[in-house]
């Protein structure tokens, strides 16, 4: 959907009549489709990848990693950066700070998250169990 902007103190000039003319609009918006299936099937072969493609599976699933980080950054559990209260001032330099150091502390969450996992299975000293053997040693299935 795309808004057109306010034309009321806009002349432009008529080109058959060369008379200038101002432009009345009967909607303030307009959708932008093509017209026929033909134009829908160029429509989608002009991106860099085709549509369901495994370039395109590769491409979106990266799609899908960045989305899930930035929703992660925006939780309440974490930096809340989602939460327009926890930002108050409106400047850019702020905002673009704010928004580096908030996926910063959201990395090294993860970095030690991480690490504190690898440290408890190293050191878990819990005895582990055998999973029951569901086969005899000629792949047979055991009965029950």
């Amino acid at each position: 959907m795309i808004s057109y902007p306010d034309l009321s103190k806009v002349m432009c000039i008529d080109p058959a009549t060369q008379k200038a003319v101002r432009p009345v609009l009967k909607k303030r918006t307009f959708t932008l489709a093509p017209e026929d299936a033909a134009s829908m099937r160029i429509i989608k072969h002009l991106q860099r990848f085709e549509h369901k493609s495994p370039e395109w599976r590769a491409w979106y699933g990266m799609l899908s990693h960045v989305e899930s980080n930035n929703q992660y950054v925006k939780s309440e559990a974490g930096t809340d950066l989602g939460n327009p209260k926890s930002r108050r001032p409106r400047t850019y330099a702020y905002q673009a700070l704010t928004a580096g150091l908030a996926f910063a502390a959201s990395n090294m969450r993860r970095i030690v998250s991480f690490l504190k996992t690898q440290h408890d299975e190293a050191t878990d000293t819990t005895p582990k169990q055998r999973t029951r053997r569901r086969t005899d040693e000629h792949g047979v299935p055991l009965s029950h």
